[in-house]
């Protein structure tokens, strides 16, 4: 196990954009804190802060909740995409290009990251469980 600040800064970063939309649906369209649509992007967002904290500082869990960050992050922006098109399909509006270019990044992005995550938290692991051997 070892420190990763260059993707704890991305992931807090990236963790920033969906708690952003979560206080602008409270803030903005006075949306109610505990409804669907605002923890649908505070709960990832926050999930994804902490983990970028901890892959900053070398935790324990570290792997674990980045892992779990990412993929929360992934699944909203694959939901939002989804509906997204979805609901441009029937409409005279065209579906905004540049909302899904942001959503396919962040799914691309967040399973190249949690797949490394995962694989890293099976090798610490693999070395945290490992019994020694005395060569004879």
């Amino acid at each position: 196990m070892k420190r990763h600040p260059l993707l704890g800064v991305l992931t807090v970063l990236a963790g920033l954009v969906p708690l952003r939309m979560a206080f602008g649906f409270v803030w903005g369209f006075g949306a109610p804190p505990l409804n669907w649509i605002v923890l649908q992007y505070a709960v990832p967002g926050a999930t994804a802060v902490i983990a970028g904290l901890l892959l900053c500082i070398k935790h324990r869990w570290q792997y674990v909740l980045g892992a779990m960050a990412w993929a929360l992050m992934t699944a909203v922006a694959s939901f939002s995409f989804v509906l997204g098109l979805h609901s441009h399909r029937h409409s005279m509006f065209a579906y905004p290009i540049g909302m899904g270019v942001v959503e396919a990044c962040y799914v691309v992005a967040g399973l190249v990251i949690c797949a490394f995550l995962i694989r890293q938290s099976f090798s610490a692991t693999a070395v945290r469980t490992s019994i020694p051997t005395n060569a004879v």
